[in-house]
């Protein structure tokens, strides 16, 4: 069984993508986090097979989040969430390796990234 962790300030990008990935996979674990603390707190204790990061976060943002999740767990799958799509964005998402998941959220985003 497969865990998921959601990491977003917005709780409806929040229940879209758990209603997206719970349906097409509904063994797996799916938490949420609405922050980059919140998130850390709990990868410190427990790890995740996929991830997917916003972007635009009070404090902490996703390019800024992203590489302490994966010393945190570095056989995470991340994805970055967002709308904007700014190069220095896209640059920022390619140094760190992971892709970019472009707002809005639709199923066929969302599950090209799950699979």
């Amino acid at each position: 069984m497969k865990s998921m962790l959601i990491i977003d300030d917005s709780i409806t990008s929040r229940m879209m993508l758990k209603s997206i990935v719970s349906k097409e996979h509904s063994d797996w674990t799916i938490c949420e986090a609405a922050n980059s603390e919140e998130a850390l707190a709990q990868v410190s204790q427990q790890s995740f097979d996929l991830v997917t990061v916003d972007y635009n976060m009070p404090g902490m943002d996703g390019l800024t989040l992203i590489p302490l999740l994966q010393k945190e767990m570095p056989n995470a799958r991340i994805a970055l969430l967002t709308a904007n799509i700014q190069d220095y964005i896209q640059q920022g998402a390619d140094d760190l390796g992971v892709p970019i998941i472009h707002k809005p959220i639709t199923p066929a985003k969302v599950l090209a990234y799950v699979g």
